[in-house]
């Protein structure tokens, strides 16, 4: 069938294509759907890097379901926090991160 081929430019003069089978679609369509596909990118990559969801170590089904649904409890927890605080994924885990370790030295190493 026939298909209809959108061309952009990008700010440092690399061209990219861009092609659909929706012959009535129309650029604004297009970059509407580039911005989708920008966000799910961006999905992906926070709950790669944040969650850890690729790392499991499991097997059995069950195992991965629930390592899964973990994950993705916890990136949702990060995205509420970052609407509500404007702290980005990365900056909440640092400061997580500092204070589980604080409460560590606290507990066992401090005698606390």
């Amino acid at each position: 069938g026939f298909i209809k081929v959108f061309r952009t430019v990008s700010e440092n003069g690399d061209g990219q294509y861009w092609a659909t089978d929706d012959l009535q679609m129309d650029e604004a369509s297009r970059e509407d759907l580039e911005s989708q596909g920008w966000r799910i990118e961006v999905y992906q990559r926070g709950i790669k890097q944040c969650c850890g969801i690729e790392r499991a170590q499991v097997r059995k089904a069950v195992a991965q379901k629930n390592h899964f649904l973990y994950a993705l409890r916890a990136f949702l927890r990060l995205e509420i926090h970052k609407l509500r605080t404007g702290n980005s994924w990365y900056e909440q885990l640092k400061t997580d991160r500092f204070r589980l370790q604080r409460s560590y030295q606290n507990l066992f190493i401090m005698g606390g």
